[in-house]
C-alpha cells in the first residue's frame, strides 16, 4: 500500500486550515465555471434545434453529474472549516448547488414534456431514461431539505413532477430493447 501525501500533511495547522480554505475556494471558483457550462449546454438541450436531443440532453446530463461530483467534494471540504470566511463560502456554495438542481428540474422538464409529444422516440430510451427516474427521486429529496431550510422556488417542486411523468409517458410508448444475452438465448424455444 502506498501513502499519499499532499503539501498540507507537511504543514502547520494554521497553514493548514488556509490551505484548505483556499483549496475549498478553488473548487467553489470551478463549481461556478461547471454550472455555467451547464447552463449553456441546459439551452442547447431544450432548444429543440438539434438533429439528435438525446444527444444534447446527454451532454447536459454529464456536465451536471461533473457537478454534483465536485458537489461532493466541496461538502467534504467545507465541513472541515470555520469562520466567516468559511461561512462565506458554504453560502456561495449553497447558492451554486441550488442553482443547480434548478437548472435540472427545468431542463429535463422542459426536455421530457417536448420528448413526450415527439411522434418518434429513439430506440433504447427507455433504459437510458430509468437513471433519469433515479436521479430525479434523489434530486426530490434534495429539493424536499433545502426546501425545509427555506427557500426553493415553490414551482420546482410540480415541474419535477411533470418531468417524472412526461419520463414515464415516454417509457410507456417504447418498448424495452430485446434481451441478446446467453441465457435469454437459452430460454428461447429450439424448432
Amino acid at each position: 500500500m502506498v501513502d499519499r501525501y499532499t503539501a498540507a500533511h507537511f504543514l502547520d495547522d494554521g497553514k493548514k486550515v488556509q490551505e484548505d480554505r483556499r483549496s475549498a475556494t478553488e473548487l467553489v471558483r470551478a463549481l461556478e465555471r461547471l454550472a455555467a457550462e451547464a447552463v449553456g449546454l441546459a439551452g442547447r438541450a431544450t432548444s429543440g434545434r438539434q438533429r439528435h436531443p438525446l444527444g444534447g440532453y446527454r451532454r447536459f446530463r454529464q456536465k451536471y453529474d461533473d457537478c454534483r461530483a465536485l458537489v461532493s467534494l466541496i461538502e467534504m471540504r467545507l465541513a472541515a472549516l470555520d469562520g466567516e470566511r468559511a461561512d462565506r463560502l458554504r453560502e456561495e456554495f449553497s447558492r451554486l448547488d441550488q442553482l443547480m438542481l434548478t437548472l435540472l428540474v427545468r431542463t429535463a422538464s422542459r426536455f421530457f414534456g417536448r420528448l413526450a409529444q415527439a411522434p418518434a422516440i429513439p430506440l433504447g430510451a427507455r433504459e437510458a431514461f430509468e437513471n433519469e427516474i433515479a436521479l430525479l427521486a434523489e434530486t426530490r429529496a434534495r429539493l424536499l431539505a433545502q426546501d425545509d431550510a427555506g427557500g426553493i422556488d415553490p414551482a420546482l417542486p410540480v415541474l419535477l413532477e411533470a418531468a417524472v411523468s412526461d419520463i414515464a409517458a415516454v417509457m410507456e410508448r417504447v418498448p424495452p430493447l430485446p434481451d441478446f444475452s446467453r441465457r435469454a438465448r437459452k430460454a428461447l424455444p429450439v424448432p
